[in-house]
């Protein structure tokens, strides 16, 4: 199925309101209730439809709407739209994601304001066009796949679409953990304001601005939105912070902090015995990690292990080989993971060589960071779940020095070229490929399939030489195989 993992993501997120993109951050945290405490919504509403019965007297026509009563429920279905992060960077999109996403809410926003259960098909197609859309209507039919929405037919006979998961969280959402304002700002444009409420009773805002322009010849939607600015990436900076998002990540990334140090060294209350160390190494970034006696990391997109093997003799082992690095990239920032969950990065105060700062997330717990107030490099980070003791604590420091990682020497010496070839049994057929490794003449490479996986090793292409280290400084090659062993 060509998008399932991005529709259940979808669908999660849609669910929680904490958007459809994701990115990265903590997996095993778990969603708080919603505040029992309601906030309200200013959010501009057209005035409720009067019907008159059989005897009512001639109806006069209703005035013209202004500006802000015509693009109510534009702004409406845009900001929470974006709020939820279903909007590309750059310019207005006829993108499928945000326009399926905002005729959910601008559904529900008629539900809500007019009682229209079912929204007609013509009138989602106008409001997408209203929005950029090329005119082909978007409706993802894996929404109605996985009961998202669904396509069906009023009691009048309009074909129409049902967005009942919009209309749902709107009831549950609005006015209880959201709230929406919007203002007129000129002669067109709206500034709109959705606000995130927390148990904790801090608040998040994102400020969006719309444009429009006018729109010919469409009575439901005179004007169609023309640009729309969103809020800088990251969570909301506390006003007291002389810095923002974007700085305090470009000044983690590991560019830029082994710019001014020779070494990064990561320690973990929850594993005391392991310690990483990052640096710089002939240009190349080196992760190694040191735990239990054994040293394992990436270097030059070379995975490995170093220490004693079963018979005692301490050689370095590759167990693959990866040109993306394994975990970490020069320009990584190593605050990624850790503030990408929060929604607010509140200023806690100085001690006149560090800054402490608080963070809010929905789910229950928070991150307290101390970072330099000179460089703004992390320092330590304490995570926190329903309770006032830390669950776990990182301690970063940037040593001048470096313990003896001589075994590394090997890179600068001849290396040695290791040849591996897999055979593979699917679709009623025999597959061979071949890749070549360069490495030190005195480390082992000593494929992951062949250690942990499902292939036997073997030293011929007869399968019947089983596997033995050859000895340093030679070059061989390997045939890993799963019809045999």
């Amino acid at each position: 199925m060509k998008k399932l993992l991005s529709l259940l993501l979808c669908a999660l997120l849609l669910l929680s309101l904490a958007g459809c993109a994701a990115a990265g951050g903590r997996t095993d945290a778990t969603p708080a209730p919603a505040p029992t405490s309601a906030a309200p919504t200013s959010a501009p509403l057209p005035p409720e439809p009067s019907l008159p019965g059989p005897s009512a007297p001639p109806v006069t026509p209703a005035p013209e709407r202004s500006f802000d009563e015509a693009v109510a429920g534009q702004v409406f279905a845009v900001a929470l739209a974006a709020h939820n992060g279903c909007f590309p960077d750059g310019t207005l999109p006829d993108d499928p994601a945000f326009l399926m996403e905002a005729t959910g809410w601008y559904a529900a926003w008629r539900w809500r304001t007019a009682g229209v259960d079912i929204l007609p098909l013509d009138e989602a197609v106008a409001f997408q066009l209203s929005l950029g859309s090329r005119g082909d209507f978007v409706l993802d039919p894996e929404y109605e796949t996985y009961g998202l929405v669904s396509r069906t037919v009023a009691d009048d006979g309009t074909e129409g679409v049902d967005y009942f998961v919009y209309k749902r969280l709107l009831t549950e959402q609005l006015g209880v953990t959201l709230e929406l304002k919007s203002e007129s700002e000129g002669e067109h444009a709206v500034d709109a304001a959705v606000i995130r409420h927390f148990d904790s009773g801090d608040t998040a805002e994102r400020r969006y601005r719309l444009l429009f322009a006018p729109n010919p010849g469409d009575g439901r939607f005179p004007y169609r939105l023309t640009d729309l600015t969103l809020p800088p990436a990251g969570p909301q900076m506390d006003p007291a912070f002389d810095f923002d998002w974007e700085l305090l990540l470009s000044q983690n990334r590991l560019s830029t902090l082994l710019g001014f140090s020779p070494s990064v060294k990561i320690e973990y209350s929850y594993d005391t015995d392991r310690v990483t160390w990052l640096f710089l190494r002939g240009g190349d970034l080196c992760v190694l990690n040191m735990a239990d006696g054994l040293i394992y990391g990436e270097y030059r997109g070379a995975r490995f292990e170093y220490g004693p093997d079963e018979q005692g003799v301490v050689r370095a082992r590759i167990t693959a080989f990866d040109d993306s690095a394994g975990s970490f990239k020069a320009n990584d920032t190593i605050l990624t993971d850790l503030f990408s969950m929060a929604a607010v990065m509140k200023y806690e105060g100085t001690d006149g060589e560090r800054i402490f700062i608080r963070s809010v997330s929905e789910y229950g717990y928070r991150d307290d960071f101390e970072i330099s107030r000179g460089t703004l490099a992390l320092l330590r980070e304490a995570y926190y779940y329903n309770g006032d003791e830390p669950v776990s604590v990182v301690t970063v420091s940037y040593p001048d020095a470096l313990p003896d990682f001589s075994f590394l020497d090997g890179w600068d010496k001849p290396l040695r070229e290791v040849t591996g070839i897999w055979e593979d049994f699917y679709d009623g057929d025999i597959h061979v490929r071949e890749e070549r490794y360069e490495l030190p003449g005195d480390w082992e490479f000593l494929p992951y399939e062949g250690r942990w996986g499902d292939y036997t090793i073997y030293m011929n292409k007869g399968y019947t030489r089983p596997y033995f280290y050859p000895g340093d400084g030679i070059d061989y090659t390997l045939y890993l195989t799963t019809a045999k062993g």
